[in-house]
């Protein structure tokens, strides 16, 4: 089997919808306990569900045949994309398949980890790196982001509202973020992807909470006035993409079993 890592074309165009790819790989994997026929290509459009994000949808079209895609993930071992079927694929390997992705389902996607990402950088500038992203959720009515705090920290949330900052509650951090994230989006600030090799990622001057992904491709994406960050995720190239971001509410999350309760705000845009 071609073990070959898989280019990512959604990597360089979040809105590149159909395009073409040969078969490499057709064998049966198991998804959730249960055996999926599969199909591994040399390029591929369908995004690997991973960082938060769920995978595309879409279909497959392969010699007047039409397979739709159940589910599509990344194998970190092989660097591969592996597409879960509706049924086995009858072609041998080099044969040309056509992909259709789902351009609603993924500009949805695409901006809800835009927005999470948004939100993450707004927090952590506003709260003079008090705040600290570390896990973005945005699944479908789902959306949020959780935070952690700065490693001086001993008292959670009461202890970033005694700082000298422009909140002192969780009304007013909801007011203040949802402010900036208004006039940003007035503003159509535009959003930049741009490739890298891990080296390069490697040496990148991160955000506190920012890890480089491991296996998966991997970019970096900066929404201008705010610091990079490396992003495996489908973004939109402009906050114009955006009526609106708001966060809804503060809910307190336990970030394991033994460890603190800490922020997850919660967000819905349009």
């Amino acid at each position: 089997m071609n073990q070959n890592p898989t280019v990512c074309l959604y990597m360089k165009d979040t809105f590149l919808c159909q395009a073409e790819g040969n078969l490499v790989d057709r064998k049966a994997r198991e998804l959730k306990g249960q055996m999926l026929p599969c199909g591994v290509f040399d390029q591929t459009i369908f995004y690997p569900q991973g960082g938060g994000q769920p995978a595309d949808k879409g279909t497959i079209h392969i010699n007047n045949e039409t397979y739709e895609v159940v589910h599509v993930g990344f194998d970190p071992q092989t660097s591969q994309v592996i597409h879960y079927l509706d049924h086995e694929i009858t072609a041998e390997p080099g044969a040309i398949a056509t992909f259709k992705v789902d351009s609603e389902y993924r500009l949805l996607n695409a901006k809800a980890h835009t927005a999470g990402h948004l939100i993450g950088s707004v927090v952590q500038e506003i709260s003079q790196n008090h705040l600290i992203a570390t896990v973005g959720n945005h699944m479908p009515n789902q959306y949020s982001v959780l935070f952690t705090y700065d490693a001086n920290n001993q008292n959670g949330l009461q202890e970033v509202y005694q700082q000298d900052l422009p909140f002192s509650s969780n009304d007013a951090l909801i007011h203040q973020v949802n402010h900036r994230l208004l006039q940003l989006i007035q503003d159509k600030m535009p959003i930049d992807t741009t490739y890298a090799d891990p080296g390069v990622l490697e040496n990148l001057i991160l955000p506190e909470g920012y890890e480089v992904p491991k296996g998966k491709p991997c970019r970096i994406t900066h929404i201008q006035t705010l610091p990079p960050v490396p992003c495996g995720g489908t973004h939109v190239d402009n906050l114009s993409h955006f009526k609106s971001i708001e966060i809804t509410k503060i809910s307190m999350k336990k970030s394991s079993k033994e460890g603190p309760k800490v922020p997850k705000l919660s967000y819905l845009f349009s």
